[in-house]
């Protein structure tokens, strides 16, 4: 699942707009449109996201070391 993928679905499950989310992330409802079109998130926006989202940000591994 792609980034902007989970960003949709926790949108969704949280009852959020993309309005709000562009809102909170001080851009334009349309710049959030083609950041999720692309998967062009910053580091800093998806903490923001996360935040907004009030879900924890992690990277996690396949491989096993």
């Amino acid at each position: 699942m792609t980034i902007s993928a989970k960003i949709k679905s926790l949108l969704k499950m949280n009852n959020k707009e993309h309005s709000e989310l562009a809102k909170f992330l001080g851009i334009s409802r349309q710049s959030l449109t083609n950041k999720l079109f692309r998967g062009s998130f910053s580091a800093a926006d998806l903490v923001k996201i996360a935040t907004f989202l009030n879900c924890e940000l992690c990277f996690l591994s396949n491989e096993s070391k």
